[in-house]
């Protein structure tokens, strides 16, 4: 073998063996030349536990080679695949570059701060959610969303984009009362309190339904229409009041009525002192419902 080729294969592998033992501290790498030419790299853990092994028949190699063989199911390594892939992220994310999809590359983005250098990168990545595409795609885009801080971003962009196409379909459903604009109805046990006025209905204190206006209607099995009235929901009872979502998700909340009320809702029906109707409850705004 000429004593040259001999030197080359063995800076390369010293090289090799320095940047990675540099990159992932406590890991042991060991280069080992052969007569005939080719050459390994052997990456072993503390006290000899799991080791990754790549072996080369050149005498030269990229770096595309070495992560190749790296995370090759079909490695000559002692560990497996999960393994082999943490050891490349250590050595990759020293010089941060992260695999994808992993935690680690989520965490790094979260750490980002917009700057003048990255800011064409920043403008891409909001664009996967401008598309609804990658991690943003519909329909479960805001499935995971913990509360309702996606609203202040809304209202950041109004205040500085009022005329935005955002913000301007947004407000376009609004005044059609349509998609999440929608009015809902909401599952209520109507009973019966004799000292309240007409037109003035209870619920427990706390409740989202204090100060709007409820349009109720019994809510009975039956072909022929039901009867409705509009009363306003300002007293309040000390009692434990359904959370918005329990009322959005189906559970029923309490509303109490006047003995007027009441015989207006269930016109015929016989009434006694504590009777307990479910019906359904349309909430609005005292502001847009007349008298």
């Amino acid at each position: 073998m000429p004593r040259k080729d001999q030197q080359s294969r063995l800076k390369l592998g010293v090289l090799i063996a320095i940047v990675i033992g540099i990159v992932i501290g406590t890991v042991l790498v060991i280069a080992t030349l052969y007569r005939s030419g080719s050459f390994s790299v052997v990456a072993q853990g503390p006290q000899g536990i799991g080791s990754v092994e790549f072996k080369f028949d050149k005498n030269q190699v990229s770096l595309s080679e070495i992560l190749d063989k790296l995370l090759s199911e079909q490695s000559g390594s002692d560990v497996d695949s999960v393994q082999r892939r943490r050891l490349v992220s250590n050595i990759l994310q020293a010089h941060d570059f992260y695999y994808i999809p992993s935690d680690d590359a989520v965490a790094a983005m979260r750490r980002m701060k917009e700057t003048n250098d990255n800011h064409p990168f920043m403008h891409a990545m909001r664009g996967l959610l401008y598309d609804l595409t990658g991690p943003f795609s519909r329909p479960d885009t805001f499935v995971e969303a913990p509360d309702g801080r996606l609203l202040q971003a809304l209202q950041d962009l109004y205040d500085r984009e009022p005329s935005s196409p955002l913000a301007v379909a947004i407000w376009e459903m609004n005044l059609n009362l349509q998609g999440i604009f929608n009015p809902r109805a909401i599952n209520a046990s109507i009973q019966l309190d004799k000292n309240l006025a007409e037109g003035i209905a209870e619920t427990c204190n706390g409740s989202p339904l204090l100060e709007k206006v409820g349009i109720i209607q019994l809510d009975v099995k039956s072909d022929e229409p039901q009867p409705m009235i509009k009363v306003r929901i300002q007293k309040s009872m000390i009692c434990a009041s359904t959370k918005t979502e329990d009322m959005l998700a189906g559970k029923e909340t309490t509303i109490w009525l006047s003995a007027n009320d009441m015989n207006n809702l269930v016109m015929d029906r016989p009434m006694v002192d504590n009777s307990v109707v479910h019906a359904k409850v349309m909430p609005q705004a005292m502001s847009l419902v007349g008298e």
